[in-house]
Parts: C-alpha cells; structure tokens; sequence
C-alpha cells in the first residue's frame, strides 16, 4: 500500500536555522519563523514569532537533529525576509 504525498511531507521536516539581527536563534520552516526557548534541559520547543496570536510551534532535540512534535498550522500568511550569510533580516 502507497502512503500519499501528505504522509510524507508529515515525515520530512526541513528546518534551516539562522541569526536575527540582534544575533539570537531562530528557525525557519516553510517560510515561517519560530524563536527558541532553550530554559528546557532535554529539549527545544520552538514557537512561532507571532505566539501572541498564532499558536503553531514544534520540539527538536537539544543538538536540533531530530523534529520531536509539531503544529505547523499558522493563522497568518509568512513574513517576508531574507538570510545574508547566517543572518535574518525581516522585509516590511
């Protein structure tokens, strides 16, 4: 039996990890872009820059190799940036 195109994008996760201007971490996943809250000692949760008003976030591992939980469900369209060398920069 042939899994579908959904089961596998819920199995491959790419997440590109850069710098804000103010040198702290951030993840970006299919254009969107979560902050860390790194207090945890055997994992990162990762919640969505506008946590306020969207509740999409996810879990890796402490060395960032492995996606443990996600909701990548957002209630707002991307934001608009660029990385430059390693390092994130918001577009209005």
């Amino acid at each position: 039996m042939r899994r579908g195109d959904d089961y596998l994008k819920k199995l491959i996760v790419v997440v590109t990890f850069a710098v804000n201007q103010n040198q702290k971490n951030i993840a970006i996943v299919d254009g969107y872009c979560f902050y860390p809250d790194e207090r945890h000692s055997n994992s990162i949760p990762w919640h969505c820059t506008r946590s306020k008003t969207c509740k999409a976030r996810f879990t890796t591992s402490k060395d960032k190799t492995t996606v443990r939980k996600s909701n990548f469900t957002h209630t707002h369209p991307p934001p608009r940036f660029l990385i430059n060398n390693g390092v994130y920069y918001r577009l209005s």
